[in-house]
């Protein structure tokens, strides 16, 4: 014969977790980006504007970068706090200067 149904829900019903399923949960939750915003000397060509991505992206796979290379300005939407992102672009080879 066929297969039995499933046993879902009704819809709008609750749907009740136990307190282990719910800590697993929480284990898994991405963690929040933020935006920073912050001035980069040093860049002169598209080509440091790669090489910063890269350097960002290498660091928190998540994160997206949009720089402006005639002004300098990076904003960066990523998991990683402050100092981790300056760091990152310091190693890179650039001076962050502001922000």
């Amino acid at each position: 014969m066929g297969k039995p149904p499933l046993d879902l829900p009704l819809a709008g019903s609750p749907i009740l977790l136990s307190k282990n399923s719910h800590t697993r949960h929480r284990r898994h939750e991405r963690k929040l980006k933020t935006m920073i915003e912050v001035k980069i000397d040093g860049m002169t060509c598209n080509g440091c504007v790669a090489s910063v991505k890269k350097a960002l992206a290498a660091a928190d796979p998540a994160s997206s970068t949009e720089i402006d290379l005639a002004s300098g300005t990076a904003r960066i939407e990523t998991q990683m706090p402050r100092d981790k992102v300056v760091e990152t672009i310091e190693a890179a080879g650039y001076d962050v200067v502001a922000g």
